[in-house]
């Protein structure tokens, strides 16, 4: 959620102005469950929290965003 220039909130903004069905899965160290409750309201697909397994990216990749 903390990022330099935009944050987590803001880049997700952005992408879904960019592109309505865009499919976001936050990876983050840092977020408060408000922000991450209205993220997942406004369309966010999951999170995933930090520190994870590459084995976790691609459970979790796979639950959210299926082929």
């Amino acid at each position: 959620m903390n990022m330099p220039v935009m944050n987590g909130l803001e880049t997700f903004q952005q992408l879904k102005r960019l592109n309505p069905t865009v499919k976001v899965i936050l990876c983050t160290g840092y977020a408060s469950n408000y922000s991450v409750s209205n993220l997942l309201r406004d369309g966010l697909q999951g999170v995933l929290e930090k520190p994870f397994t590459a084995e976790q990216l691609l459970e979790t990749v796979a639950k959210y965003i299926p082929s």
